[in-house]
């Protein structure tokens, strides 16, 4: 009875701990600085890859600056992987990291970033803004949205 008690407890807490390594941030998420607010919409999907569909995660974005819209892509949050209209793709593979990382599309400046989202706990990560690798994708330079922030689940 005690071997048995003590499998139970090593499986419970094995899948507990691999539940947790998968991240996958899914819903609405926000960042909050006075009247500036970035709102991002997170959402699975999968792409067909080789003779199986690979799991991803796609999201949308809104960035208000001084109460006015900058860019936003949330009116595509009911679209798909393939109708393209999301501005951040990350391939989701299960990791001990709590690092995501992903390309996103900055829309004002019609340019390809690199995100990066680090888990904080549950409700919070943080989000680093970088250059794609390449001369040529660093151009236009600069970040429409700030190059650091974090969000905080809603």
């Amino acid at each position: 009875m005690k071997k048995i008690i003590i499998i139970i407890s090593i499986l419970f807490t094995y899948c507990n701990i691999k539940a947790q390594t998968n991240y996958t941030p899914n819903g609405t998420w926000k960042w909050i600085n006075g009247n500036d607010i970035i709102e991002f919409y997170f959402k699975t999907d999968s792409v067909y890859y080789g003779n199986e569909y690979i799991p991803i995660i796609i999201a949308f974005h809104k960035y208000i600056k001084n109460g006015q819209v900058i860019e936003s892509s949330l009116s595509g949050v009911t679209s798909n992987y393939q109708q393209k209209l999301y501005s951040l793709y990350i391939p989701n593979t299960p990791d001990t990291n709590p690092k995501l990382g992903g390309y996103f599309k900055d829309i004002t400046l019609n340019a390809k970033r690199y995100m990066i989202l680090k888990r904080i706990n549950p409700t919070k990560m943080e989000i680093g803004i970088r250059y794609v690798g390449g001369v040529t994708n660093s151009r236009p330079y600069g970040f429409t949205l700030p190059p650091n922030f974090t969000l905080i689940k809603q």
